[in-house]
């Protein structure tokens, strides 16, 4: 395990990822894996994002840092919000998978830093509304699935701009 923190305004986010090569829709992705509820803390201390050594199969890749992680899977954990430290952390991140979790809301704020974005999964969380600029930031978006069937409104723009290749939607109960 290697413990990141991350700025979220006066508090800081500790991260415990799980490295590993990961693969969606074909494509292998160098990730951070948070699989436990336990894998992320916040905190009032402050700042700093500490990069050591990346376990992979408990090899350590010395050569590899925080922006070497191409995707970030979060699984069964208790993430009400995507914290805004992530993307200058993780400013390489192309895959996005959210799942079973107690994610509340996705907005453009949050997406914002990720222009390397080509794949998100968001599945069984608690997300009530997809807004229109959700991904105005995020033009490489090429595949989206999403299954919550918490979802309330979605705007009809929502996905304008985007040259989807491959979407999955699902918004019933």
């Amino acid at each position: 395990f290697l413990a990141t923190f991350l700025a979220v305004d006066s508090l800081s986010t500790e991260i415990k990822c799980k490295f590993d090569i990961i693969k969606i829709a074909k494509k292998d992705f160098y990730s951070c894996i948070l699989d436990s509820y336990g894998d992320i803390a916040t905190s009032r201390s402050t700042e700093i994002v500490t990069i050591g050594d990346h376990t992979v199969n408990a090899t350590t890749l010395k050569k590899h840092a925080n922006a070497d992680v191409e995707g970030l899977f979060i699984s069964q954990g208790l993430l009400a919000y995507i914290p805004q430290g992530f993307a200058a952390s993780f400013p390489n991140l192309q895959g996005i998978h959210v799942d079973n979790s107690s994610l509340k809301e996705v907005t453009r704020q949050n997406l914002k830093g990720f222009t390397n974005l080509t794949h998100l999964n968001l599945t069984h969380n608690l997300i009530n509304v997809l807004e229109r600029d959700l991904f105005a930031d995020n033009k490489k978006l090429t595949t989206i699935h999403m299954e919550e069937p918490n979802v309330t409104h979605v705007d009809p723009k929502v996905f304008f701009d985007l040259r989807i290749e491959e979407i999955s939607l699902n918004f019933t109960a």
